[in-house]
This record gives C-alpha cells, structure tokens and sequence, in this order.
C-alpha cells in the first residue's frame, strides 16, 4: 500500500489530520472516521509496507490498527545499497 492510497484515506476523512485527533475531545471521532476506510484498508494487507507521509498519519495507523507506516523518504533510503544506506542511518 502506497502513500497515496492512505493519505487519500485521511483527505476524505480528516480523522488526524493537523492533529485533529490528538487533542482528547476528538480522539475518539478521529478513530470512528478512520474506521470508515482507512484502517480496514491497512488491515486488509497485513504484509503490505504502509507508507504515509503525515507524523499524525502514521500515529493513526499504529494506534488503530497496530501497524507500523513509514515515510516515503524511509521506504526509498532502504533501497539504498549498504554504504549509502549507513549514512542515512535508516536501521
């Protein structure tokens, strides 16, 4: 699952979008919007590599269906060959 497709997810609905979610009295809301579409999405692909490029994005999906995102930027410094993949400090 790409970047494109969970943020789109959280476009549609803004369940932690701009830390919505994070202040208290929204948390709840935030996950209930979620639920609609995006953490069933991440749910259903569970060997699937979950790229999201929000801080808040990636927050949501681990608390809702404990799975770990990653940025895009962590996904290609991955690719890296060892050396260059060592100055990056990605591990």
């Amino acid at each position: 699952m790409f970047a494109q497709a969970v943020c789109d997810h959280l476009r549609q609905l803004p369940g932690e979008v701009f830390g919505f979610g994070y202040e208290a009295s929204h948390y709840e809301v935030s996950m209930q919007m979620a639920e609609l579409s995006l953490l069933p999405a991440v749910r259903k692909q569970p060997d699937a590599i979950v790229v999201a490029e929000g801080t808040s994005c990636r927050h949501q999906i681990r608390d809702g269906a404990q799975r770990e995102a990653i940025h895009v930027a962590v996904l290609l410094a991955r690719q890296l060959p060892g050396t260059a993949r060592q100055l990056v400090n990605i591990d």
